[in-house]
C-alpha cells in the first residue's frame, strides 16, 4: 500500500464509524456503488481509480463544518490533523489563538462567539506552520497542559499532534502520563525504551531542550503499550536502576519499588491459595485454630487476620519474604532497604489494597524538627534538603487551596465522575482567579499569590464569603500572618536551594528559616475545630455496622490517632480524604473533601 493510501486509510477509518456508513456515503454523496463487503483498503483505491480523489476530500470536510479547498488525500490529512487538534482547545482558547494568529485582528477578523467560525477563519488565514508554532509556543509558556490526549488515539504535546498505536481510556492516559513524567528522563530510561522500540522511538536529542522530557513521554505513550512499559520499567529495577522510590497508585496500575504491574483482586483468596501450595496439611494444623476442611479455616484467618502478620507468620521474615517475593513475580530483590514498603508490595500484588501514607503538615514538621537539631548541632543542610523541605512545602499548599476550593465549588463537583474532578477544580481555579498557568505549574511563589488573592477574594465577593462564613465560621483562607511568614520564607527558597547558578549575598540564616517555618506548621496543627487553615488528612481504618443499622467509621490521622467518624460520605480503603470539623475526637458530619488530586 502506497503512503498516500496509508494516509488516506487513517483518515477514513478515524471519520466513519464503519465500513457500511463508508460505503453508504460514497453512494449517496459522491455516486460511487461498492458492494457492502467491499474492504475498506479497496474502497480507498477504486476512489483514487475513479479520479474521485479531490471531491471526496472537499465532501466529507464540508460535513463537518470546514469550508476548505483541498486537492488529494495529503493536504485533506493535514487539515484532518487541525481538526482533531482543534478538539483539544475551548472556546476562550481559540479566540487567544485567533487573536495572536491575526495580529489582534490587524491581518484578518473572527467572530468570537461561535466556535466553528473560529476554526473557519483560522483554518483559512494562518498556515499550518503558524498554528503548530503557536502551539508549541503556549506549551513552551505552560498555559496548556505539557501532554493531552483524546478518546481517538491522538496525543498533543511538544513533537506536535501525534497518533497514537495505542487504544486507551482518557483516565489511563491521564495516569499513564502522571506516571512517566515523574520517572522518564535522558539518557535512562530512555535509552532502554529505544532499544525495545527499535526504530519507533526516532527522537533528535538536545539535552537542553527544556521540553525534552515531555517529549520523550509523548513520544513513548504514542508508540508503546502499556505492557511494555510496565516490562521496561520492571527490567530497569532488577537491573537496580529504577528510581521508582515510594508506591504510587494509579487508575489501573501500581508502581512499586518491586515492580510496575496491575494488582488483581481478592487479595486473601490469594494469600490463602498461596499458603495452601506453599505448605502441607499436617504442616499447617498445629498452627490453625478450629476444625473443619483446612481450606475454609486457611481462607477465614486470611479475611479476619491483617494479610501482613500473615505474612511473618507463614513465610518469615529476610531472605525467605524476598524468596516468596520473586515467586510471585516482584523484581529488584537484591537490596531491600525499606521493609515496610516490601511488605505493602507484596500485599498490593496478591491483589490486597495497603493503607496510604499520610504525608501532610505533621510529616513536614518532624522532618524540620530533625533538620533543626542538625543546624543548632553547627551543621549545614545541603541544598538537596532545602529542595525536599520547599518541594513538600509546595505540595502541602496545593492541597490547601485545592480542599477549599472543592468546597466552594462542591455542587459541580459532585455532579462529575471522579476522574474529571481534578481538572473541574483546577480549571475553576485558574478562571476564577486569573492564573496565567496551569494550575499544575504553579511554583511556590505562585501559590503564595494565589493564598493572597484568595483571602482578597473572599473579603470582596458575596458569595465566597457567605460560604465561607457559614461552613468555617472566617472569611479568610489563611491568616495574614501567617501569609507574611510564608512570604518570608518563599524569600528564602532561591538562596538555600541554590536552584540558579548564581552568587547570592546571604540574607537568609538557616536556622531562622527553620524555626519559623517549624512555628508556622505547628500554629496549622495545633488549631483546632472550624477555625482550623490546614485540614487534617484521614485514612480509614474500619467501617462499623451496629445490629440497630448505625453505620460510622473509625479512622487514622496524620498523628496516628484513631478517631470515629460519622459521615455519609462513603470512605474507602484506598482513599485519603482532608477533614475539617467542629469536633476533633468524634466528628460527626465534618468538611470532608477526597484527595481526588
Amino acid at each position: 500500500m502506497s503512503l498516500k493510501e496509508n494516509i488516506a486509510l487513517q483518515m477514513v477509518n478515524d471519520m466513519f464509524t464503519s465500513r457500511t456508513a463508508l460505503i453508504s456515503f460514497l453512494r449517496e454523496r459522491l455516486n460511487l456503488k461498492l458492494p457492502k463487503n467491499t474492504k475498506t483498503d479497496e474502497v480507498i483505491k477504486h476512489i483514487l481509480e475513479k479520479g474521485k480523489e479531490q471531491e471526496f476530500c472537499q465532501v466529507i470536510f464540508k460535513d463537518i463544518g470546514f469550508d476548505v479547498r483541498v486537492d488529494n488525500f495529503e493536504e485533506a490529512y493535514e487539515i484532518y490533523k487541525l481538526w482533531f487538534l482543534f478538539t483539544f482547545f475551548t472556546v476562550k482558547e481559540l479566540v487567544q489563538m485567533a487573536e495572536e494568529l491575526s495580529k489582534q485582528q490587524t491581518k484578518w477578523k473572527f467572530r468570537r462567539r461561535n466556535r466553528k467560525s473560529l476554526i473557519q477563519s483560522i483554518i483559512g488565514n494562518a498556515t499550518v506552520e503558524e498554528i503548530e508554532d503557536y502551539v508549541q509556543k503556549i506549551i513552551r509558556n505552560r498555559e496548556i497542559p505539557r501532554i493531552q490526549a483524546n478518546k481517538l488515539g491522538w496525543i498533543l504535546g511538544p513533537i506536535g499532534l501525534l497518533r497514537s498505536t495505542v487504544q486507551r481510556k482518557p483516565t489511563v492516559i491521564e495516569d499513564m502520563t502522571k506516571f512517566l513524567l515523574r520517572h522518564v528522563d535522558y539518557p535512562s530510561p530512555y535509552l532502554e525504551f529505544k532499544e525495545k522500540a527499535k526504530d519507533k522511538l526516532d527522537l533528535t536529542i538536545n539535552k537542553h531542550d527544556p521540553l525534552l522530557k515531555e517529549k520523550i513521554c509523548q513520544l513513548i505513550l504514542a508508540t508503546l503499550s502499556d505492557e511494555e512499559i510496565s516490562e521496561i520499567f520492571n527490567q530497569l529495577i532488577d537491573k537496580g536502576i529504577g528510581n521508582i522510590l515510594s508506591i504510587e497508585r494509579y487508575w489501573n496500575f501500581v508502581a512499586t519499588p518491586f515492580g510496575v504491574f496491575e494488582p488483581p483482586y481478592s487479595g486473601e483468596k490469594n494469600l490463602a491459595k498461596l499458603i495452601l501450595r506453599t505448605f502441607r496439611e499436617e504442616e499447617l494444623r498445629p498452627q490453625i485454630e478450629g476444625s473443619g476442611p483446612i481450606e475454609d479455616l486457611i481462607q477465614q484467618k486470611c479475611i479476619v487476620e491483617p494479610p501482613d502478620k500473615i505474612l511473618t507468620e507463614f513465610f518469615g521474615s529476610g531472605p525467605y519474604l524476598t524468596k516468596l517475593a520473586k515467586r510471585i513475580g516482584l523484581v529488584g530483590l537484591r537490596k531491600i532497604e525499606n521493609e515496610k514498603i516490601f511488605i505493602q508490595s507484596i500485599l498490593l500484588k496478591l491483589g490486597f489494597d495497603v493503607p496510604p501514607e499520610l504525608e501532610s503538615i505533621v510529616s513536614l514538621a518532624s522532618k524540620l524538627q530533625g533538620h533543626l537539631k542538625e543546624v543548632k548541632s553547627g551543621a549545614t543542610l545541603a541544598e538537596g534538603k532545602w529542595n525536599a523541605v520547599y518541594n513538600f512545602l509546595e505540595r502541602i499548599l496545593e492541597d490547601l487551596v485545592l480542599f477549599h476550593g472543592s468546597v466552594l465549588h462542591e455542587r459541580k463537583l459532585r455532579g462529575l465522575e471522579e476522574e474529571k474532578r481534578e481538572v473541574e477544580i483546577k480549571n475553576w481555579i485558574r478562571k476564577t482567579f486569573k492564573l496565567k498557568k496551569q494550575f499544575d505549574y504553579l511554583t511556590l511563589g505562585d501559590l503564595c499569590a494565589l493564598l493572597v488573592n484568595m483571602n482578597r477574594f473572599s473579603k470582596t465577593n458575596r458569595r465566597v464569603q457567605g460560604l465561607m462564613s457559614k461552613i468555617f465560621m472566617r472569611v479568610h483562607f489563611v491568616k495574614e500572618e501567617h501569609l507574611q511568614e510564608l512570604d518570608f520564607i518563599k524569600g528564602c527558597r532561591t538562596e538555600l536551594t541554590k536552584i540558579h547558578r548564581k552568587r547570592w549575598k546571604k540574607k537568609c540564616e538557616q536556622r531562622e528559616v527553620l524555626e519559623r517555618l517549624t512555628g508556622l506548621l505547628r500554629e496549622w496543627i495545633s488549631e483546632k475545630g472550624l477555625s482550623r487553615t490546614y485540614p487534617h488528612a484521614i485514612r480509614l481504618k474500619e467501617e462499623v455496622t451496629t445490629e440497630f443499622g448505625v453505620r460510622y467509621y473509625t479512622v487514622v490521622n496524620e498523628e496516628g490517632r484513631v478517631l470515629k467518624l460519622k459521615t455519609n460520605e462513603l470512605i474507602m480503603a484506598e482513599d485519603i480524604w482532608f477533614m475539617i470539623g467542629r469536633n476533633d475526637m468524634f466528628p460527626i458530619d465534618p468538611v470532608l473533601v477526597k484527595k481526588y488530586w
